[in-house]
């Protein structure tokens, strides 16, 4: 007798597409409890393939698939909310591949991670549902609750070293990277790289502590996202080893669009 076949089902995220042969394709879901799942999508890249609108990059899909001993095989596909995508949008595509860019890093197959499936779905529907200009605070926000919500959140209001609070009214604060956020005036001379603008960590905060919905109406300095930004590299690579190129495209068109207001 033939062994039955297993199916899995659920709903998830399209982080990424990577060509299989020549007319399939393998997919990264990041499912609704947070974990990753590939699959096997035959004959996704043909014209008239049953697949071709349903697997959109960053769109949300009911999937099933049929459990193999390697990859699962997908079997059906339908997008939750079709009209929801960015492929017009040059500016909206960039900030929705850092979103997925970075899910991807933190995610794990096989671990359940259900409020990081909720943040990465937020982020994505605001993205689409914003302007433009606005998607790029969406997504530096994004980013610094990805991480701080895996565990590496930098320790910017006490001293990363002895835990005295910071007195918060100085123009800047000390920050070491490598010890972990800002130091006191009794701890500098330990781990003492640079300086954050009291304006910089303003803006963090904000960023932290609004939701997307607020950061779709919040009018904010792109001299100041730019230096989010590249905080955000400097962390990621320093601290989880991931380096994402969408991260630093973004920066330099943060720099190209601030000249561009100034002229």
């Amino acid at each position: 007798m033939s062994k039955q076949q297993r199916y899995i089902s659920g709903c998830g995220i399209v982080l990424k597409r990577t060509k299989l042969k020549e007319t399939d394709m393998i997919i990264t879901i990041l499912c609704e409890d947070g974990s990753l799942i590939s699959m096997v999508a035959k004959g996704a890249r043909k014209p008239q393939s049953v697949f071709a609108h349903a697997i959109e990059l960053y769109a949300t899909i009911r999937y099933s698939a049929r459990a193999t001993s390697q990859l699962a095989q997908l079997t059906e596909a339908l997008p939750v909310n079709f009209k929801e995508t960015n492929r017009n949008d040059y500016t909206k595509l960039l900030t929705s591949s850092i979103v997925g860019d970075l899910a991807q890093h933190l995610a794990q197959e096989d671990l359940a991670f259900e409020k990081f499936y909720a943040l990465t779905h937020a982020a994505l529907h605001a993205i689409v549902h914003t302007s433009s200009q606005q998607s790029w605070w969406i997504t530096a926000a994004y980013v610094l609750k990805a991480y701080s919500m895996a565990g590496f959140r930098p320790c910017l209001t006490h001293c990363c070293i002895c835990g005295a609070p910071l007195q918060l009214t100085r123009n800047y604060q000390r920050f070491s990277c490598n010890e972990g956020g800002c130091l006191c005036s009794a701890c500098q001379s330990c781990s003492y790289e640079h300086t954050l603008s009291y304006a910089f960590l303003n803006c963090y905060w904000t960023l932290e502590t609004s939701t997307f919905a607020q950061l779709s109406d919040a009018v904010l300095e792109l001299s100041l996202l730019k230096k989010v930004f590249e905080f955000e590299s400097t962390w990621l690579s320093f601290h989880l080893s991931i380096t994402l190129k969408s991260l630093r495209l973004a920066s330099h068109d943060i720099t190209a669009l601030a000249r561009g207001r100034c002229s």
